[in-house]
């Protein structure tokens, strides 16, 4: 896995590491080589990482291995969530072209801290 962001939900990001693993595990997965160099960016040849929030809520969703370990019920939740969260930036005040942090993120963001 690769290092998370600052503004991650530890309990969300440990349950995929979890999940993660108990999927390789049981479905006998090998795992990719290792990668020497930092991987915050991407790995050559690796797949490229959703590019927002609404594309990474898509991925989730067709994801039956992650689903299967993680529930049903929770991935639909976090689906939803994720789509309203999208919503609610392009109509309540967010904007996609700003090169700074929104107005919007701050609050969003300050009612989870």
């Amino acid at each position: 896995h690769r290092v998370a962001g600052a503004d991650v939900n530890v309990y969300l990001a440990l349950a995929v590491i979890l999940a993660g693993g108990l999927a390789g595990l049981d479905g006998a997965i090998e795992p990719p080589p290792e990668y020497p160099g930092m991987a915050s960016g991407q790995p050559p040849g690796s797949a490229r990482l959703p590019s927002s929030i609404s594309l990474a809520a898509d991925a989730l969703e067709t994801d039956k291995l992650l689903t299967d370990v993680l529930g049903e019920a929770f991935v639909d939740y976090w689906v939803h969530g994720r789509r309203w969260e999208w919503l609610m930036f392009n109509t309540a005040g967010g904007d996609a072209e700003a090169t700074s942090v929104t107005e919007w993120e701050l609050d969003r963001c300050f009612e989870f801290i």
